[in-house]
């Protein structure tokens, strides 16, 4: 493999990717995009996907230059289940001359004979196990990363997060010095105007709407916010409506959105509407008067891209990777003073000259996160990790050598 990322080089790259840790529309989403960001006429690129044989309808079809198959694993995937893995992903590996694993989350591969790339992409994705085989984690802390995924970061050869304060947390607990690491950020593109025109009739969203991000993590967060809107709009006849996209997976996280919405004297104007198809959230963003990201802990990454490639203004808070990602083009607020929240939101509902800047600015930082610039980031991390598990292998089984 060509360190100068050769296209020559490239175009040989076989990677298996394993997606048994998948568990949610975003992840699979992630996944998507990032087959999609990949693609390129000129090359012909392989990818083996190995997972289980119901996951196979989520992946969408591979494009011309792709080639993948699915294998199916047998039986729940549990802490168990190593042995099985290796063996199965051994017999992938050396049956189609993958060059690199690319495993989606950890705890399922601990040993193949070849460079591993792990992908986080949330919090769930380093949590234990519980007996029905699915990630089970508690808000906010990554304390319960298990002996297993601690030796999976340990044998990987590098790891690519979602965003860089999920990088960080993660360095708290375990070192990371020695692995390549990367943050990769895979927005979904802007929509067409009759797909956004669709999707708000669809949904019955007013044509002046705020867009906000409701996830199990940022609960609290969420909460303030609604609270912020209200306040806010309280005395406003034509305040813009409120559609709050997010998780229905946790029924108590449900109750406590919609019994905040039902005691709101705004009730009519906000919308809750649960997680929707990601091609139905880009084309309301591309649609919205702006964007509210309210917590600094939720993986808002490919959020905050997808809202920029949509030209989308955004308020979000002033912590973590949020400034990393927008570099400037979105106006932040402070989460600690919690009056803060409450004025942006009314100012930047009532300043169409704020409102028009941010949407510039969106679209110009959107620049940044093309296609094709980041499957040149991905590939050149690829292309390092193999050359550096190489440069491993070389010191640690030297050349024979003979007497002179």
């Amino acid at each position: 493999m060509n360190r100068n990322n050769d296209k020559s080089g490239l175009s040989r790259m076989t990677i298996g990717i394993s997606v048994l840790n998948v568990q949610t529309g975003s992840d699979y989403g992630y996944i998507n995009r990032l087959i999609e960001c990949l693609g390129d006429p000129a090359v012909d690129r392989t990818f083996i996907l190995i997972g289980r044989e119901e996951q196979k309808g989520h992946f969408i079809a591979a494009p011309a230059n792709f080639s993948y198959r699915f294998y199916k694993l047998h039986g729940p995937v549990s802490e168990s289940s190593g042995p099985r893995i290796d063996k199965l992903f051994n017999e992938v590996i050396a049956d189609f001359g993958c060059d690199l694993l690319l495993e989606f989350g950890l705890g399922g591969v601990s040993s193949v004979s070849l460079p591993r790339v792990s992908m986080i992409n949330n919090f769930k994705m380093v949590g234990t196990f519980s007996n029905s085989g699915k990630p089970s984690v508690s808000r906010r802390k990554l304390t319960l990363i298990n002996k297993s995924n601690v030796n999976n970061i340990k044998n990987a050869r590098g790891i690519i997060f979602s965003n860089p304060y999920l990088q960080h947390e993660i360095s708290r607990i375990i070192p990371l010095e020695r692995l390549k690491t990367t943050s990769i950020y895979l927005g979904m593109p802007g929509p067409d105007e009759e797909s956004s025109h669709k999707a708000i009739a669809r949904y019955g969203i007013g044509s002046r709407h705020i867009v906000s991000i409701v996830s199990s993590e940022g609960m609290k967060e969420s909460l303030r916010m609604l609270k912020a809107y209200c306040r806010a709009f309280e005395k406003d006849s034509e305040a813009p409506d409120l559609v709050l996209v997010g998780t229905n997976e946790n029924p108590r996280d449900v109750g406590l959105i919609l019994d905040k919405i039902n005691k709101s004297a705004l009730q009519s104007k906000i919308k809750y509407i649960g997680t929707i198809p990601d091609e139905d959230f880009s084309a309301l963003l591309h649609k919205a008067h702006f964007l509210v990201i309210p917590s600094e802990i939720f993986n808002n990454a490919d959020t905050l891209v997808t809202a920029m490639n949509c030209g989308c203004a955004i308020l979000c808070a002033n912590k973590n990777a949020n400034q990393e990602i927008t570099g400037g083009a979105a106006l932040y607020f402070d989460p600690d003073h919690r009056p803060d929240l409450t004025y942006k939101l009314k100012l930047t509902a009532d300043d169409k000259s704020l409102l028009d800047f941010l949407r510039r600015q969106s679209t110009s930082r959107a620049r940044l996160f093309t296609k094709g610039q980041i499957a040149g980031r991905l590939l050149g991390f690829f292309d390092d990790v193999i050359c550096d598990s190489k440069d491993s292998a070389a010191v640690k089984t030297p050349q024979n050598t003979v007497a002179p």
